[in-house]
């Protein structure tokens, strides 16, 4: 794809980075890959001295072949000589542009909200144009620009103080990965911001270099069910052979023992007045808070239990027995969650179906399951904005943040987590118990 063009002509201005995202034309990796092109643009424009001073969706154009422009250069600061034209002075001090992707520094003194980082807050310097290239990214992944208020005194005031909707990005569908870049570009605190314009297009790249990584995996996996018939009379054959030399594929491993299961086991994460799928908001931190909702066969007993980023195992719930199938959840009440404490780490949730009568006293068997689903020492952390669930034995990768790995990583952490809960369903079910995990990263 060419690199996003600073010049104006041959653009129509009816087809501005707004009305693109209003009208849903454009995929969001796509979206996402314009905004880290014009950061490489506007990364040449700061190395020549040059400061926007005004970027947001309605000045990105595009041309008849779809590729975006960075236009109306009317606010922009040079920097690289001192006669750039009469206006040059005023202009590395004024506080004009569009609010709402303005950073805080440029309007806080104005107001008397300026804050002590060292710098004069009203020049025009390269990390206002980073800010407002956060805002940008923002307006990509929530649709609309970053203040919730349309009152103009409470938008001034907002942006003084950098009190930009950070709630609505978190409750939107946008991978973590992307949150995390899109607060750091609209740091309140210039100093806290990406430092370079590359930089933050270095971390949307990484994102988009992940994202499209993960893709032709997923699409290697789709094969792996046909290849493994084709191969199962030569796998049955040699299997006693390869066992002790072969690791298993993280991804294709089928249920030791099916279970026929009315649902899957639901973790949410609970926002501020609804809850989220656990796959967008992972990473999790300590004080987010969890919902888990398990499907309770008839007649059987359920168990909620957690491997937490300690490497403690410990039960957190208990079901009895009924007559029919059901949803059971954890906490009992719906509008209530429990807040996810401890360092950074792997977790994991599992959910247990036991049989409803057992010649096994109940002590002993708690004992028996706690020393099961105890993992080695130490408890390995996860990559970052990983999940993934067990049903039986049978593994699924829900998400996963990172790049691929080469070979040599079959020992990384979480093929060495995989291994652990595996091996602990295939040890309780022995006792006939049903086993479902899911587990996800914790972050600081």
């Amino acid at each position: 794809m060419g690199q996003p063009s600073i010049h104006c002509l041959g653009v129509d201005p009816r087809r501005d980075l707004e009305k693109k995202v209003e009208q849903k034309a454009l995929p969001p990796a796509q979206l996402v890959e314009f905004v880290a092109g014009l950061s490489r643009t506007v990364a040449k424009l700061h190395r020549s001295g040059i400061v926007h001073c005004d970027i947001k969706p309605t000045n990105v154009l595009f041309d008849v072949s779809g590729q975006p422009k960075l236009v109306d250069f009317g606010m922009a600061v040079d920097h690289s000589t001192e006669a750039w034209d009469a206006d040059a002075a005023f202009r590395s001090e004024h506080t004009g542009g569009t609010l709402a992707y303005m950073a805080p520094e440029l309007i806080s003194r104005a107001i008397g909200t300026a804050r002590d980082s060292g710098r004069n807050t009203a020049s025009r310097d390269p990390t206002g144009d980073i800010f407002s290239l956060g805002g940008l990214l923002y307006f990509v992944l929530v649709g609309r620009h970053p203040y919730a208020s349309t009152n103009p005194t409470q938008v001034v005031e907002a942006v003084a103080n950098g009190d930009w909707d950070r709630q609505a990005l978190r409750n939107s569908a946008a991978p973590a990965a992307l949150q995390r870049a899109c607060e750091k570009a609209m740091a309140a605190r210039p100093e806290e911001r990406f430092q370079t314009a590359n930089q933050f297009a270095d971390a949307l790249d990484s994102w988009l270099t992940r994202s499209r990584q993960n893709a032709c995996r997923r699409g290697a996996w789709i094969a792996v069910p046909l290849i493994a018939l084709l191969s199962v009379g030569l796998f049955l054959w040699n299997r006693g052979k390869q066992a002790a030399q072969s690791p298993q594929p993280f991804a294709t491993i089928p249920a030791a023992r099916p279970t026929q299961r009315f649902g899957k086991l639901d973790v949410k994460v609970w926002g501020v007045d609804r809850a989220f799928e656990l796959v967008n908001r992972v990473p999790m931190v300590s004080g987010d808070g969890l919902q888990v909702r398990a499907p309770l066969r008839s007649e059987r007993k359920g168990e909620l239990w957690l491997i937490s980023s300690e490497g403690n195992a410990e039960r957190l719930a208990s079901f009895a027995a009924g007559d029919g199938s059901r949803w059971v959840h954890y906490p009992a009440e719906l509008d209530e969650s429990v807040p996810l404490t401890g360092p950074a780490g792997t977790e994991a949730i599992i959910w247990l179906e036991l049989p409803s009568e057992s010649n096994i006293d109940p002590n002993d068997m708690t004992d028996r399951i706690a020393k099961t689903l105890r993992p080695p020492e130490p408890w390995p952390v996860m990559g970052d904005s990983m999940v993934f669930r067990l049903v039986d034995g049978a593994l699924s990768v829900e998400q996963d943040d990172r790049a691929l790995g080469p070979p040599q990583e079959i020992e990384a952490p979480s093929a060495i987590i995989q291994k652990h809960l595996r091996n602990a369903t295939r040890e309780l079910a022995k006792e006939e118990i049903g086993v479902e995990i899911i587990a996800f990263s914790h972050s600081e």
